[in-house]
């Protein structure tokens, strides 16, 4: 199987699995996982945003919260885990949402589950670091 069909074939197989409601925070144990994120330079710093890619496009909403996960914000650039790690562990604000992304925020300790918002079913979560 060429690389790009085992990529593809990898996004669906977690696409599928992260969808289902009982494993909200179940990881994939495969060696690559790609995530979207952008680094938003301000006034105050980066601002960073990461997401599952398989949200962007789609808008989310409950009786509490509406988001939309833009490629404006989200970025397009498909990044593999190890970078959004290092992101995450480095960053002071960060947008994030999404079931592999909050998954992996969770596993290196820097989010908690009182941390965390459903917006029908995806799990979403704002961490500022002063």
């Amino acid at each position: 199987m060429k690389r790009l069909e085992l990529e593809s074939r990898v996004r669906q197989i977690a696409v599928h699995v992260y969808t289902t409601p009982t494993c909200h925070f179940f990881r994939l144990p495969v060696d690559i996982i790609y995530m979207n994120m952008k680094i938003h330079q301000t006034e105050s710093g980066e601002v960073i945003a990461i997401c599952d890619a398989e949200l962007i496009g789609n808008t989310y909403e409950n009786e509490k919260a509406c988001i939309t996960i833009t490629p404006d914000f989200f970025g397009t650039e498909q990044v593999p885990e190890d970078k959004v790690e290092k992101a995450l562990r480095e960053g002071d604000n960060i947008t994030m949402a999404g079931t592999r992304t909050i998954a992996l925020a969770r596993e290196i300790g820097i989010l908690g589950e009182e941390d965390i918002i459903l917006i029908q079913g995806v799990p979403y979560a704002t961490i500022f670091r002063w």
